[in-house]
């Protein structure tokens, strides 16, 4: 299931009622994975659910940020992630999660790439986590890229 609405739309409350039916219909709350936001989504849920939730413990709840969730995916699944990674040395990656590896991945990347305009690779670094970080946090769509690229004269 997915809840796509603007903002104050209640997402939360429905997200909330519709994990309880799961569970009142015999569903484990260990077997539902919730995706959200941001970290604050995440409490926001969480306390939601405790609050609403008629059984006093509620067992261990699968919720997680998108970037929680690759993060946790990467931690149980480091070995085969870094035998497939073809770098001098990739365990210096392997400490990184979310935010931390695109800074690590853009910071390499202009290192070796002539950006013109840019006398400061720090400014360069951060426009470029700026940018990414407004995609992927409000899912952009290629359509609303091209949209916030003309309102702003900037490229995406």
């Amino acid at each position: 299931m997915i809840l796509y609405s603007t903002i104050n739309s209640n997402k939360t409350d429905v997200l909330a009622e519709k994990f309880l039916q799961l569970i009142q219909n015999g569903a484990r709350t260990d077997e539902i994975l919730v995706l959200v936001q941001n970290g604050r989504k995440k409490k926001n849920f969480v306390e939601k659910i405790k609050k609403i939730s008629p059984v006093g413990n509620i067992g261990n709840l699968n919720v997680f940020s998108f970037f929680g969730l690759a993060r946790n995916f990467i931690e149980k699944n480091w070995v085969h992630v870094e035998n497939s990674i073809r770098y001098p040395n990739p365990c210096v990656f392997g400490h990184l999660c979310g935010l931390e590896a695109s800074q690590y991945i853009f910071k390499n990347c202009i290192k070796e790439i002539e950006f013109k305009g840019y006398n400061s690779k720090v400014n360069l670094l951060h426009q470029l986590l700026r940018r990414y970080s407004l995609i992927v946090q409000n899912a952009l769509s290629d359509n609303e890229i091209k949209i916030r690229e003309n309102i702003l004269h900037e490229s995406y």
